[in-house]
């Protein structure tokens, strides 16, 4: 497996925290009846930090912050609601959540829609994801191309180390697959650069 499903849930949290600003003043929430306050009024950094505080597992440091039990219908909801309103981080959850079947049935479409959306807008961990599935062929067609594409983007969009994963499928490539791959890069990269 190219990204392992079993990442410490302590470390996942903190990275999120660290690279994405939840703690930041602007979405920080006192206590549990303040963050839900944001959430319910359509704030979508709060419904994301709330989906989060449902949803983290095997960790009673980060779940006593804000001492509400473990609930994944709860997550799935808030992520929901947060995806609507174009947050990546959400949208990434939620294709983990139908992917897993978290508070949702699972749903490999569904899972796939959400997956693309997240990387389609620069979300490393989403793209680094979606080149694992086109490397192993699930929910997708099996593509070494479109696989090194992703975890390319992956290493260029966040501070996520995949660089081994990309060594490995480089290694397993033909050159004309490299080039072929890193001008799909490129082409993504000149796409996305002109909406910005």
């Amino acid at each position: 497996m190219l990204i392992s499903n079993k990442i410490n849930n302590k470390i996942l949290f903190l990275l999120v925290s660290m690279v994405f600003g939840l703690f930041t003043q602007a979405t920080f929430a006192d206590d549990i009846h303040d963050l839900i306050k944001k959430a319910n009024k359509g704030d979508a950094a709060a419904q994301f930090e709330l989906g989060l505080a449902y949803s983290i597992q095997d960790d009673a440091d980060l779940q006593s912050d804000y001492k509400i039990p473990i609930d994944s219908k709860q997550a799935f909801k808030w992520f929901a609601k947060s995806a609507k309103q174009g947050d990546i981080r959400a949208e990434y959850k939620l294709s983990v959540a139908y992917g897993d079947g978290r508070g949702i049935n699972k749903d490999s479409i569904k899972e796939m829609y959400w997956l693309r959306k997240s990387a389609e807008q620069g979300y490393g961990i989403a793209q680094a994801g979606l080149g694992e599935k086109y490397y192993n062929g699930e929910g997708v067609k099996k593509s070494i191309i479109i696989a090194y594409q992703w975890i390319s983007l992956a290493l260029e969009s966040a501070n996520f180390n995949a660089e081994d994963e990309l060594l490995r499928i480089k290694n397993e490539m033909t050159p004309e697959q490299i080039a072929e791959a890193e001008k799909l890069v490129s082409e993504w990269k000149d796409k996305h650069e002109k909406k910005k």
